[in-house]
């Protein structure tokens, strides 16, 4: 599949274009970017995981998490897990980028030679990993507070019978 991004001539929005061989004719498409990112918001549904979309040059064509509206000018080549997309190998077990690290699994589209690349920040950064440590913290901090307000009941009932042992012993010295 050919596929470039040009600037339109007439308006001079940044489009997408398509060309795709289908037997003996080519359909052309002209795709606006904003298409991109909405079908890619649809697809991601309420996950919390960032995916870009990347061209065979590794142009992003459209990124859930980025700015500029979802769509982007920028070329993430040079990004190791990008490249592997792009070379069809291996991927690293995380990247860094934007002062973040990250995981990242990639599904390709041999169609349009692309590459959906989907990345969750690792460690702390990732939201539900945050979550999950706060409510541990929240879990301990109250069975401390349930162990000091009940361990002087406990203690109580536990001493009582020795209490009681020494009450008769001071009856019989008595």
């Amino acid at each position: 599949a050919l596929e470039a991004r040009e600037i339109r001539r007439l308006g001079g929005q940044v489009t997408i274009g398509l060309a795709l061989p289908m037997g003996e004719r080519t359909l052309i498409a002209e795709l606006p970017p904003t298409r991109v990112l909405e079908a890619l918001t649809l697809a991601v549904g309420a996950l919390d995981v960032g995916v870009w979309v990347v061209d065979g040059r590794g142009d992003v064509l459209a990124d859930n998490l980025g700015g500029n509206g979802g769509t982007s000018s920028a070329n993430l080549a040079t990004l190791p897990v990008v490249r592997a997309a792009l070379d069809h190998t291996t991927l690293p077990d995380s990247f860094d980028h934007e002062g973040r690290r990250w995981q990242a699994a990639v599904a390709r589209s041999p169609l349009l030679d692309w590459a959906f690349v989907s990345r969750m920040p690792v460690g702390l950064d990732n939201p539900r990993i945050r979550f999950a440590v706060g409510v541990l913290l929240l879990a301990l901090a109250a069975s401390v507070l349930v162990g000091f307000l009940l361990a002087p009941l406990w203690a109580g009932w536990m001493a009582r019978p020795i209490d009681q042992l020494v009450q008769r012993a001071r009856d019989v010295a008595a």
